[in-house]
């Protein structure tokens, strides 16, 4: 992994969840995404967020542990930005490959509240720009509803 690319292009690149505790026994990968975030963290324009080691439940219990040791009232804007994700926006298009139509582990349960789903057989690396096509095509048919 280059770092130079993404801070060359002003990219913005994070990663979140529990990969620091996943990564443990791999401390010069561990110290590449810590570069790398560091090196991109003051660009804004473009952003790369990739969930690794994620859980969405692990990431509300968290959020909501944060917010009693704070002693802050929960409601929607204070839990959002407890989150991990709490800075990313809304999802509207959430592409899940393998063939198998369910969602896991809470994947970003508050951020896909109102996404639009496309489920394809195809594997993630088997999943290419043709399919890729398929699924915007898909997504710009349907009626967005936003839970109304």
């Amino acid at each position: 992994m280059r770092t130079g690319n993404f801070a060359r292009r002003k990219v913005r690149v994070r990663f979140l969840g529990r990969w620091k505790e996943f990564l443990k026994k791999e401390p010069r990968l561990c110290q590449l995404l810590e570069t790398l975030q560091n090196q991109t963290k003051k660009f804004k324009d473009r952003q790369l967020t990739v969930l690794l080691a994620y859980d969405g439940r692990r990431e509300m219990l968290e959020a909501l542990k944060k917010l009693r040791r704070a002693k802050k009232p929960v409601d929607a804007k204070t839990l959002k930005k407890a989150l991990w994700t709490g800075n990313l926006p809304d999802v509207d298009l959430v592409i899940r490959t393998g063939g198998e139509p369910h969602w896991s582990a809470g994947f970003m349960m508050w951020l896909t509240a109102n996404s639009q789903f496309y489920f394809s057989k195809k594997f993630w690396p088997g999943f290419k720009k043709p399919e890729l096509q398929q699924a915007l095509r898909d997504y710009s048919r349907r009626e967005r509803r936003f839970g109304r």
